[in-house]
């Protein structure tokens, strides 16, 4: 099946429905998936992934909304995560923890306890804390201040590889206040239908 297409009357469809009849019920702008166009291409790579032997893993950093996410591991795909976010959401999605791959390095002790690095992607490969720049013998638990982040601050916080937003803190002085809690994996995966 096609997925875009003109009907007789010249009206766009996405599948079978109406693009202008979503328009008008929904605001714009949206994304838009075929569901059968994803099942369609899982489909072919789990058949291709049996001759090889091989267990296919959606990456979430791909797209990590529930129903997106449910969809395709009903095909009979794995998971590939890269932070404690992209685990959380496939747990509760249910892709089975044997068919979960966590790829990557410099990872927190919360994402999961058994890997922990003091340093490593945050976004891509290509991410580092500085070059050229001498640091002291680090250990775990010890901090460090970036004081500048450049595109990694705030006010272009993500939730990227669903690593929820971090809290914002003000000082005045000796005082200070959080201006902005942390936001919880609880409150990110809230934002989601789970049905």
């Amino acid at each position: 099946m096609k997925i875009l297409s003109f009907d007789d009357n010249h009206q766009l469809r996405f599948e079978r429905t109406s693009i202008s009849k979503i328009c008008n019920e929904v605001e714009t702008p949206f994304y838009l998936y075929s569901e059968n166009d994803i099942l369609q291409n899982c489909e072919s790579i789990i058949n291709h992934g049996k001759k090889t032997g091989l267990m296919p893993c959606y990456a979430l950093k791909a797209n990590y909304n529930p129903s997106i996410l449910k969809t395709i591991k009903d095909t009979g795909f794995g998971a590939e995560v890269v932070s404690g976010g992209e685990l959380y959401f496939a747990l509760k999605t249910g892709f089975a923890p044997e068919k979960i791959a966590f790829a990557g390095f410099g990872k927190t002790e919360t994402a999961p306890k058994e890997l922990v690095d003091i340093v490593g992607p945050v976004c891509e490969t290509s991410d580092f804390l500085a070059k050229d720049r001498e640091l002291p013998l680090l250990k775990q638990g010890d901090f460090i201040a970036v004081t500048g982040a450049g595109a990694y601050g705030q006010a272009l916080a993500s939730n990227y590889n669903l690593r929820p937003v971090i809290a914002e803190i003000l000082v005045n002085n000796d005082k200070y206040k959080i201006i902005r809690q942390r936001e919880s994996m609880k409150e990110l995966a809230e934002r989601f239908d789970w049905n």
